[in-house]
């Protein structure tokens, strides 16, 4: 059915010059510069069209391949902008007088074209057909290839490093795959029927060629048990089953209930094979991509299960490419529809692109069967509309949404603005520029951006993924107090879902700036000991404090022969005025306080105890001052 070599067509020079996307379009919408309004109908005077295969080649270039009879093909050329190329002119060929044919695959060959399908000039008898045009669309070889004994079809073509096609689809109820040189003569020890184990009825409808030369099929089999699967399988660069994909065994997955079909295979630039299908070809289904790893296990970290899903009742997946930036594009039809369906590199379906990843389009009877990626990220396809050739292409890109929020915060007459780029889309917005309206009259300003200063008033803030927010500062001086309104505006290249949300402003406000002067007074702080007898104190010696203003108190005790009278105190007065303190005595003091109110041995009385409280003041602005009290306590 399809190829995987041509997935990324376009991707040169001169493509980028001659089909660029439209500028900061929606993601999924026609693109004006190609056709009218992003749809070319075109075909072969006189004829009908049966089939159409198309690919991009390397240049970017639209080429059509049709079946316009039983036995005859056409091929056309577009430019990249839509337009009949006319270094290329659409030509017919005849590929004999009686019989039946069919057309399956096209692929780029060197400096010319090869289409591939079968042929059948006597009934029972169906062969491998290759057709090539050369430069011009001068014709070339015709391949008319019996593998085996059964009926044998190409289902999709692909060229290797040294120019060498690769066919394959099936031959009677195995797979066929066979290899021609660049004259069209098939290598007789490549192949070319394979027989897998595990799988019966077989046959393949994708096939890519590695840069090593590994060949990779995709398709379907019958696994024990009756039910037909997605399968995927290796050969080595000589024809031979791939020990080291699968275990040298087909690797299938069950995509669903009916009878799957595989449809056109990709592989990514990690060596990931992407294949595109359907869970039902009688139409009772779904379109499917899957997603394999270099091994041939299904990748389970794409979509969970290793499949994405269309999510269109009947939709069958004709064919796929891969962008650059890993997301997956996928064509095919859903009943009377064709659609575009667009996946995210881990299977998800773009919400940036169309309708929940999925763009329909009423082409017409037939349907689209085949899509590239052209330059500037341009998606072409192509198919039948009919009895003609439709080539439909939309905008690529990606949908990013930078949205713009303000701050102002005021020191004085210093006023700092903080301008926050974030992005709600779902993809990075490139090229981020926030351009700033600062305040008028200011005595100076300044402006950074993530990466340091910015020139001007235009801060550059590179890619901003999707959900991160990049920041600019303005810092304003003003030259008199009052208010000073600010504005700013983001811009990327990168289409903007809402640019509703790239403006906003804000107004700060200057003020005088204030003569803050250190205050140098000292705390003013008084004690008094109420308490004039010792038989009045037991284990508390209670204060009378007397503050200046709000202040912290380290208080200190002492007496005679006694270091510590009472415990080490800090307080915290929160305000001027007398308080109450109590300090409680330590053992030592406890044991002064009662010897002192003994009587002495010979009948006399100690008199007196002298108590010494000091206290250490300090205030919020750090001045201290210190008070000592010394009092007799009489017995």
């Amino acid at each position: 059915m399809k190829i995987g070599v041509r997935r990324l067509a376009g991707w040169t020079a001169a493509a980028l010059l001659a089909a660029p996307a439209a500028a900061h379009a929606a993601p999924g919408t026609p693109d004006p510069g190609f056709g009218a309004g992003g749809l070319v109908t075109t075909g072969f005077p006189g004829r009908s069209v049966e089939a159409v295969e198309m690919l991009l080649d390397g240049a970017g270039r639209p080429v059509v391949a049709a079946q316009t009879g039983p036995m005859e093909l056409g091929i056309l050329r577009l430019d990249p902008a839509g337009a009949a190329d006319p270094a290329f002119p659409a030509s017919l060929r005849s590929l004999g007088p009686a019989g039946e044919a069919q057309l399956t695959a096209v692929v780029e060959h060197g400096d010319g074209y090869v289409a591939g399908g079968w042929i059948e000039q006597t009934p029972g008898d169906r062969r491998f057909a290759l057709v090539r045009w050369g430069p011009g669309g001068v014709p070339g070889f015709v391949v008319d290839d019996a593998l085996d004994a059964g009926d044998d079809e190409v289902r999709a073509l692909a060229v290797d490093t040294e120019q060498r096609i690769v066919a394959a689809g099936r031959s009677g109820a195995r797979i066929g795959v066979a290899r021609y040189d660049a004259a069209g003569v098939r290598d007789a020890g490549f192949g070319p029927v394979q027989d897998f184990t595990d799988v019966t009825e077989e046959e393949a409808s994708g096939v890519v060629v590695e840069p090593g030369g590994r060949v990779l099929l995709a398709g379907t089999g019958i696994v024990p048990g009756g039910d037909r699967r997605f399968l995927v399988a290796a050969l080595t660069p000589a024809g031979t089953i791939d020990p080291g994909f699968g275990g040298g065994r087909p690797v299938t997955l069950d995509v669903g209930d009916g009878i799957p079909a595989v449809r056109s295979v990709a592989r990514q630039p990690d060596g990931k094979l992407v294949v595109g299908g359907t869970t039902d070809a009688g139409g009772g289904g779904g379109g499917v991509v899957a997603r394999f790893l270099p091994d041939g296990a299904p990748d389970l970290s794409f979509s969970t299960d290793g499949i994405a899903r269309v999510g269109l009742v009947g939709g069958i997946v004709e064919d796929v490419a891969v962008q650059p930036d890993g997301k997956i594009v996928a064509v095919g039809t859903a009943g009377a529809e064709s659609f575009f369906a667009r996946f995210r590199p881990d299977g998800a379906r773009d919400p940036g692109f169309g309708v929940d990843g999925v763009v329909r389009q009423p082409v017409g009877p037939g349907g689209l069967t085949g899509v590239g990626i052209a330059g500037g990220g341009r998606i072409v396809a192509g198919g039948r509309a009919g009895a003609a050739v439709v080539l439909s292409a939309l905008t690529g890109g990606d949908t990013s949404e930078p949205g713009l929020a303000m701050t102002a915060d005021g020191l004085g007459d210093l006023v700092t603005f903080t301008i926050s780029a974030t992005n709600r889309g779902a993809d990075p917005a490139r090229d981020v520029r926030v351009d700033v309206t600062p305040p008028p009259g200011l005595a100076a300003r300044a402006i950074t951006g993530p990466g340091g200063s910015c020139g001007g008033t235009s801060c550059s803030l590179g890619v901003v993924a999707a959900g991160a927010t990049a920041r600019v500062t303005l810092l304003a001086r003003a030259k008199a107090p009052g208010p000073l309104p600010a504005s700013a505006r983001v811009s990327t290249s990168t289409f903007d879902a809402d640019p509703g949300n790239n403006t906003a402003s804000v107004t700060g406000t200057a003020r005088r700036n204030r003569v803050v002067r250190r205050d140098r007074t000292k705390p003013v702080v008084k004690l008094r000991l109420p308490v004039k007898r010792l038989r009045k104190v037991h284990r508390l010696l209670r204060l009378r404090v007397t503050t200046s203003e709000a202040v912290s108190v380290r208080f200190t005790g002492r007496a005679k022969k006694v270091k510590t009278l009472v415990r080490g105190r800090r307080v915290a007065l929160a305000r001027k005025g007398t308080h109450k303190v109590a300090l409680k005595l330590t053992p030592a003091g406890r044991k002064a306080v009662q010897q002192a109110a003994r009587k002495r041995k010979g009948g006399k009385k100690r008199r007196k105890l002298v108590v010494v409280i000091g206290a250490r003041a300090t205030d919020r602005a750090g001045n201290s001052s210190f008070e000592l009290l010394r009092k007799s306590l009489r017995r």
